[in-house]
């Protein structure tokens, strides 16, 4: 099950158009994030990594219907966010659940949903995808947009020939494409949020109103704490961000994520 927040046009196999969500600044963490500088906003409440520092400085947060999230929700899903510099990938997910992001060249950010041996199939296959297209150019000519087709193409071919439908959803960025390729080898581009998995609906229903690409990555990456984070699975960010040279992509380190989660669940806890 696969849900996005807008999309815009593409190409073939095939790209339907989506109209944008409401576009609403959500409330955010200030500090800094790998790439970005500083922010000097006032802090309620900081939380210290070495360098950089995290300031939670607004609970009342995501306004447009992004604020409340149920513990039942949002197990099992990959989220894709645009934000002002570039597109923020998170992951959560519990037993049964394949839920991962990786990266391949340090330029191209892939997260993918679906059965364990599936997703790692997948992954081994752009691996080769690209490997075997510099064979014949360069590293340079594999794109976030090449890749995408060929995930769709082996979709396609597959569901088609195969009894058994694939079950593996995924997200591909770049600096500037995202696009999401279905179980059956669709691809849909996104403008400013997607999300895939088997909780998709409810996260995206978090999402709508507070996503945009006016985002930058501190309010992001609290969005995606805040609708994936509440229920105590483990929540894993990284994306591609185009200010970074050479390796564009990077991770946030986990310590980072569960001290910026238990700082907000205290400011929560004194705002209620």
């Amino acid at each position: 099950m696969s849900r996005r927040g807008s999309a815009g046009g593409g190409a073939a196999p095939t790209v339907p158009s989506r109209s944008s969500i409401a576009a609403s600044r959500a409330s955010s963490i200030s500090g800094s994030w790998p790439g970005t500088a500083t922010s000097t906003t006032a802090a309620s409440e900081s939380v210290e990594w070495g360098s950089p520092t995290w300031s939670v400085t607004n609970r009342a947060q995501h306004e447009g219907g992004c604020g409340a999230v149920t513990d039942e929700r949002a197990a099992g899903a990959v989220v894709a966010l645009r934000y002002d510099h570039g597109v923020l990938l998170a992951a959560s997910g519990q037993v049964g659940d394949s839920c991962r992001l990786d990266s391949l060249y340090g330029r191209i950010a892939v997260g993918a949903c679906g059965s364990s041996a599936q997703v790692d199939r997948f992954y081994r296959a752009g691996d080769r995808i690209a490997d075997i297209r510099v064979r014949y150019t360069q590293r340079s000519d594999v794109s976030a947009r090449t890749l995408t087709f060929a995930y769709a193409t082996v979709l396609a071919i597959l569901t088609a020939e195969s009894p058994e439908r694939p079950d593996v959803q995924l997200l591909v960025a770049g600096a500037s494409d995202l696009h999401e390729v279905t179980t059956d080898g669709r691809v849909i581009a996104i403008d400013h949020c997607a999300a895939i998995g088997r909780d998709a609906g409810s996260v995206l229903e978090e999402l709508s109103g507070a996503a945009s690409g006016d985002l930058d990555l501190d309010a992001a990456c609290w969005l995606a704490l805040d609708v994936l984070g509440r229920r105590g699975a483990g929540v894993e960010l990284a994306g591609i961000d185009d200010r970074r040279t050479g390796q564009r992509f990077f991770r946030v380190p986990s310590d980072l994520i569960e001290r910026a989660r238990r700082s907000r669940a205290r400011v929560g806890g004194r705002s209620s």
